[in-house]
């Protein structure tokens, strides 16, 4: 079975909305441009649902960061 075969093509045309910014979820393509993914990365701890990449990177990555460091110093 192709790999291309194992994806439902049209639920990979959907827009998704982040969860955190209301904004659309970018698609993830391959190098020749076809959609591989397109439900943007998980959002928590800040909500529950998805998130598109930018906030990913500025809010969700940073509070992961901050959550696991805060538990870092309480044990110390």
């Amino acid at each position: 079975m192709d790999q291309q075969d194992m994806f439902d093509k049209d639920a990979l045309v959907e827009v998704h909305t982040c969860v955190l910014c209301n904004g659309d979820i970018e698609h993830q393509k391959t190098p020749d441009g076809q959609v591989f993914w397109n439900r943007g990365h998980n959002a928590e701890p800040l909500a529950e649902g998805a998130c598109c990449e930018v906030c990913n990177n500025t809010k969700v990555i940073p509070a992961r960061l901050s959550a696991y460091i805060g538990k870092g110093e309480q044990n110390d």
